[in-house]
């Protein structure tokens, strides 16, 4: 993904439903669109930061669907001590 970064789309919902209906941000392994929901640009405690929430979702992208706890995908990628 990082020689074809220019091709990831970071898409806004301004809606709850559907895709975004409880969660703060979605998007598919192997997508191009990460899709940040109302939930997660506001601040809930229910979502990590912003950036945390956007890494969650890129290791989706990535082929990893399972990752539910942003936190520690952000102490992975980026080497920080565990929160």
């Amino acid at each position: 993904m990082c020689d074809h970064n220019s091709d990831i789309k970071i898409k806004c919902e301004s809606s709850s439903t559907g895709r975004c209906k409880d969660s703060c941000a979605s998007s598919f392994p192997g997508g191009k669109t990460l899709h940040m929901c109302p939930l997660g640009l506001m601040p809930d405690p229910r979502c990590g930061p912003l950036g945390c929430t956007m890494l969650q979702e890129m290791t989706h992208m990535i082929g990893h669907p399972f990752e539910k706890w942003p936190n520690r995908v952000e102490n992975c990628l980026q080497g920080c001590p565990k929160r």
